[in-house]
């Protein structure tokens, strides 16, 4: 989905847009190495097909504050999915990997 790559501090990043494929999403994002110690957000955007513009941030974040992976659940994202990457402000790099989301469907 988005490989392990050097962020500099201060320079936040956004994924290209990819299809939904459930009504659920969970997340997985790795932070693999750090400058210092840097805490990475990761924020999921969301828009419809149809709608024009950057779309609207989902519900939630996915925060890396230690080398490692961390996994998140998100809901109500529209047709098309983004993640924001904020790789913080202190330091100099970090180096992040997301992993492909995992879908699945509601229990009604």
């Amino acid at each position: 989905m988005f490989q392990a790559q050097y962020l500099p501090v201060n320079t936040v990043v956004y994924t290209p847009w990819f299809a939904r494929g459930g009504d659920l999403m969970r997340a997985s994002a790795e932070l693999v190495a750090r400058s210092a110690s840097e805490t990475v957000t990761i924020t999921p955007f969301t828009k419809a097909d149809t709608d024009a513009g950057d779309g609207a941030a989902a519900t939630g974040t996915l925060t890396l504050s230690s080398v490692g992976r961390q996994t998140a659940e998100f809901s109500n994202l529209k047709n098309l999915v983004r993640y924001k990457i904020d790789p913080g402000a202190t330091g100099s790099w970090v180096m992040v990997r997301i992993l492909p989301p995992s879908w699945f469907e509601k229990v009604v």
